[in-house]
């Protein structure tokens, strides 16, 4: 479903405003007439009730369907791991990470971790990294615009003896809001990870 831009949510909103507005005028002007004219008040009451019962469905729909899907923050998330042979006993893991903002409002100050979980006879606690490689040092920002992206970047060396690794990774902000996205795959060389949709 494509969603709205911002700039065609505010029109939007400047129609519900207006709607809203004609309707406060329609019921404050038109129907204190209509009590002073009408012999019969309860016909009069139901039409005042009925006009407003408009502009509450009206703001309903709004809210709903239009502010919610508008104004609703979307990331999704590739995560892709290369599984590289090196030496007889260990395998370099090159894992790739790209971030695209594809809801209609930025997000404020991403914090990015992955959590490394291995399988196999004998494994530890699992492993988390936020502190990506970054070969060409830049100043990230502390926002991912509408319709940009971020790329991250780290490997790792795994055992031989290691089954599998599941690779995880949340994408947090201050407000709460948080997005995930997990993988499993086989430790053997030339393997590389499916990628999907985030989960958020």
């Amino acid at each position: 479903m494509k969603h709205l831009s911002a700039r065609s949510a505010v029109w939007l909103g400047y129609i519900v405003a207006i709607l809203f507005t004609a309707e406060v005028v329609k019921l404050l002007i038109v129907h204190a007439e209509w009590l002073g004219s009408k012999k019969d008040p309860i016909q009069s009451i139901t039409t005042i009730v009925s006009s407003g019962l408009v502009v509450l469905g009206a703001l309903f729909a709004y809210f709903r369907f239009f502010h919610g899907r508008t104004f609703a923050r979307r990331l999704d998330i590739q995560l892709d791991v290369k599984v590289i042979k090196t030496t007889p006993v260990a395998f370099l893991h090159a894992i790739d990470l790209d971030i695209k903002n594809i809801g209609s409002v930025p997000i404020w100050n991403p914090t990015v971790v992955l959590r490394i979980q291995q399988h196999g006879q004998s494994v530890g606690e699992p492993e988390e990294i936020d502190d990506w490689q970054d070969p060409f040092p830049i100043d990230r920002g502390s926002v991912i615009d509408t319709q940009e992206s971020q790329q991250f970047y780290v490997w790792r060396r795994i055992p031989e003896e290691t089954w599998a690794v599941t690779y995880w990774v949340k994408v947090s902000t201050s407000r709460g809001e948080a997005w995930t996205r997990a993988i499993t795959i086989a430790n053997t060389p030339d393997h590389t990870s499916s990628k999907a949709p985030a989960e958020g």
